[in-house]
């Protein structure tokens, strides 16, 4: 396939980061391991499926269905906000309100996603359009939460930092240069980006430019492009390789995250002097609500302990936490 852009395409191309797609990317791995590469947190989410996201990943079952539901959410557009980036609430709620309003916005957005969800309306899943956007909100507010979130500020850190490499790359070679970088599967020939493996055509975005939006530590053969016919901007979502460095001798595996997963590993680690649920959130870069949900998992596995002290609660290792940190008390340098 190769996309035809104009000059007005490749001025209006812009680079986004959103937790949505990530969170759309993590319930894709679930179905196709193949995405998930060794030694990144999307291997947690294929090996540990949370219960409550479990409804939204049944419907992903077929690969008809994946495709549409994968397609609808990564096209979807959230409208600006006045802190200038989206966040992951800000792209549920923009999700959910479809089911709110008018039958033809949500129409638009379900499109033939609806048609194939038909069958699974015995459910009592699927009973109306907002119901299904429902499903789909809930499922990827807890895999971004359960996964993603403890990761997040760091996440959007590299990736912020490798969209200022490329803008560089574009300042100096131009956005053909930066577009045919994004991935081996690219290749820029004369105003048209060649996309490897995709049936052969042209494709012009008259005048509507592209949406860049990087997955971190995504399968580096990883590519989805969504167009439709509509007025909304097509989308290209491409693989950023090793986009989160860790600390940490080189090679090896980390047991403790093998054990418990990667972002319990973090918890476990960073609570290993005692702390309130505030600032293990200030040391997880997370939410104090993502960080008391880590702290519960890991009472009730019986690694951690809650006390009162005074009017603040703490949290310290179990004698079971702290045996198990300090046979596992160094992890290797890992991906996201």
């Amino acid at each position: 396939m190769r996309l035809v852009f104009t000059a007005g395409d490749l001025a209006a191309t812009r680079f986004g980061v959103s937790a949505l797609h990530h969170a759309v990317y993590a319930a894709l791995c679930v179905h196709q391991p193949r995405l998930a590469p060794a030694g990144t947190l999307w291997r947690d989410v294929h090996r540990s499926v949370p219960s409550a996201s479990l409804p939204m990943i049944d419907l992903l079952t077929s690969s008809g269905v994946r495709a549409a539901v994968a397609g609808e959410l990564f096209r979807f557009e959230v409208p600006r906000v006045h802190t200038g980036r989206p966040s992951m609430g800000d792209e549920l709620d923009a999700l959910t309100a479809l089911g709110q309003g008018l039958e033809d916005p949500v129409r638009r957005f379900t499109g033939s996603l609806w048609r194939l969800m038909r069958p699974c309306a015995a459910r009592d899943l699927l009973l109306d359009r907002p119901q299904l956007l429902r499903v789909l909100a809930d499922g990827l507010h807890v895999l971004f939460h359960r996964f993603l979130a403890p990761e997040w500020a760091l996440i959007q850190r590299a990736l912020d930092a490798d969209i200022g490499r490329r803008a560089d790359l574009g300042s100096r070679k131009g956005m053909g240069t930066v577009l045919a970088s994004l991935s081996p599967r690219l290749s820029w020939t004369g105003g048209g980006l060649e996309l490897d493996g995709l049936a052969a055509r042209d494709l012009p975005f008259d005048g509507r430019g592209l949406l860049l939006s990087p997955i971190a530590s995504a399968d580096s053969g990883f590519l989805s492009l969504v167009h439709s016919p509509d007025e909304r901007r097509p989308l290209l979502c491409y693989p950023v390789p090793a986009a989160l460095p860790r600390p940490g001798p080189q090679g090896g595996v980390d047991s403790l995250a093998a054990l418990v997963g990667t972002a319990r590993a973090r918890t476990l680690r960073a609570i290993e002097s005692g702390c309130s649920t505030t600032e293990l959130a200030r040391r997880l870069h997370s939410s104090p609500s993502t960080a008391s949900e880590h702290i519960r998992t890991l009472r009730e596995a019986g690694l951690v302990t809650t006390h009162r002290d005074g009017r603040a609660v703490r949290h310290i290792l179990s004698l079971l936490g702290r045996d198990l940190l300090s046979t596992n008390s160094h992890g290797p340098s890992r991906d996201l």
